[in-house]
């Protein structure tokens, strides 16, 4: 009995330490499937909020072989221009959302995809958007297009009431947008390397408050803006409004929560905080996952009793 007990109460240790980061996640995307089933969102099943690819002008809504949802990484991956390489090996967490540009379209790109059930419907004043993200160090960040010099993470359909991307050639600098109105600049992020940014969006009176966590920290200071300009009509990943400035790299661990996640829980001296699992190597904890490993544990303890 004081064995199950003790056991038990692991369980629910490891179950509570995981809970505050499923509380309230809407959607998830690992990209650890092929194709389409690559960016169903992870939580419910894919009953709500998957993704459709990006129609881009080169490659189609479907992205070719290699350069999709369930990408497993090389080490001279043949980018949007067959001349140009770059070494996509270093995997995050099992596999990545592989995203290709072209230089000879602002719009022509492979691996992007946009939730339009993602809206301020669904998400309300207060939410967070997490992604992992890999800018690929290659020729393709290059060339004369403001639209093809920049690279978009992530960016709400109607403009940039939410949205984090760079501002010029291989990414010197990363901005990020709420509202329309406002924005903060991240230093220069090393390319060919895993980041993590979180944006956290919290309504306080009249106005949404911004605060950018970049590799755990939070950076600049907190940026409001008036909720009345907040009007998400959907969200692109790996694109910005429209399908245009593609990303050129990979994502990972893409989540979304209808509630402002905490610095703690960004980046604390808990394990499961997001940044850190990201190090570790592991996923955004699922739904219930540690809940369920606790009960399926007991069950088996009872079982053997008996």
């Amino acid at each position: 009995m004081n064995q199950l007990f003790c056991i038990g109460a692991f369980a629910a240790l490891v179950s509570s330490s995981q809970a505050a980061l499923t509380t309230g996640l809407i959607a998830y995307y690992n990209f650890d499937q092929t194709g389409t089933a690559g960016i169903a969102n992870q939580v419910g099943g894919g009953a709500t909020h998957n993704g459709s690819y990006g129609s881009g002008t080169t490659f189609g809504v479907t992205p070719a072989a290699g350069t999709g949802a369930g990408f497993s990484g090389s080490s001279s991956y043949a980018g949007a221009e067959p001349a140009n390489s770059t070494d996509r090996s270093d995997l995050l967490v099992g596999n990545a959302l592989n995203v290709a540009k072209n230089d000879a379209s602002s719009t022509a790109g492979s691996g992007w995809f946009n939730v339009s059930s993602l809206n301020s419907t669904a998400l309300g004043g207060n939410f967070s958007i997490s992604a992992w993200f890999m800018l690929a160090p290659d020729a393709d960040n290059t060339g004369t297009s403001s639209d093809i010099l920049r690279d978009y993470v992530f960016e709400g359909g109607n403009n940039f009431d939410a949205s984090f991307g760079t501002n010029a050639a291989a990414g010197s600098t990363f901005v990020s947008w709420v509202g329309e109105g406002a924005s903060t600049s991240t230093s220069s992020l090393t390319t060919g390397q895993w980041h993590n940014v979180v944006h956290t969006f919290t309504q306080n009176g009249s106005n949404t408050e911004l605060r950018v966590f970049i590799d755990g920290s939070q950076v600049g200071t907190t940026i409001t803006a008036p909720t009345a300009n907040m009007n998400l009509s959907s969200l692109n990943f790996g694109a910005a409004r429209n399908g245009i400035r593609v990303f050129d790299g990979m994502l990972d661990e893409i989540a979304v929560w209808d509630r402002a996640l905490t610095a703690d829980e960004i980046n604390g001296p808990d394990p499961d905080s997001v940044y850190q699992r990201g190090l570790s190597g592991l996923p955004v904890p699922e739904p219930s996952s540690a809940l369920i490993g606790g009960i399926g544990l007991l069950a088996l303890l009872r079982r053997r009793r008996n």
